[in-house]
């Protein structure tokens, strides 16, 4: 089957094991109440500025709509990249981790990233999550390996306790081994950001 073309997304790469789920814009909100009301809110400024001041700022409000609609295809679409398993690392604060190769073909670049998580439901070290990443690249085209990936949890875009479940059911063996493999690499107290692993047999530099 054809992949349905991206807005948002690179359409020249594809991820090993696309996210799929049932994609709730009110859970999002849940989760990320300030980045929505913050993107709202530019349109219903401008929205205010076109009905009470001059109808020019009509053209802020093309603008908002754009923002807007970009933003939520952008969401969106994320939860249809790349998806890894999780564990959560720590309860105060709250962060997960999560485990990639960030080759873009050739070589092996592993690497975890350790992300904030914002808790909605009781937590605790060791507990999975089902998690979907994009990819940037900061490096360009030459470069062997992406620069930085960024997975959420997807219960950030659903409630829909099916689609959890059939992701976490996604994963390989292989995939959790490599993910607690990696975690066993940290050390307390966690460190937010990426980091890349630098062990025997891996494609990075060695310093």
């Amino acid at each position: 089957m054809d992949r349905e073309k991206r807005f948002t997304l690179d359409n020249n790469t594809s991820a090993s094991n696309p996210g799929e789920i049932n994609f709730s814009p009110f859970v999002w909100f849940l989760h990320k109440p300030i980045n929505v009301s913050l993107v709202f809110l530019t349109l219903a400024i401008a929205l205010i500025a076109a009905i009470k001041v001059n109808l020019w700022f009509l053209l802020l409000v093309a603008l908002a709509v754009g923002v807007n609609s970009f933003y939520w295809v952008r969401v969106k679409e994320h939860y249809t990249a790349d998806s890894n398993p999780g564990l959560i690392l720590s309860v105060q604060p709250p962060l997960f981790a999560v485990y990639t190769d960030l080759s873009k073909g050739s070589g092996w670049y592993p690497a975890i990233k350790v992300t904030a998580y914002k808790s909605r439901k009781p937590i605790e070290p060791g507990l999975a999550l089902a998690t979907v990443a994009t990819y940037s690249d900061a490096h360009g085209n030459d470069c062997p390996y992406w620069s930085d990936f960024h997975p959420l949890p997807i219960e950030y875009a659903t409630n829909d306790s099916i689609s959890i479940k059939r992701e976490l059911e996604s994963y390989k063996e292989s995939n959790w081994n490599n993910l607690k493999n990696a975690v066993s690499y940290l050390h307390s107290p966690y460190q937010v950001g990426l980091i890349p692993l630098v062990v025997e047999g891996s494609s990075w530099p060695k310093t």
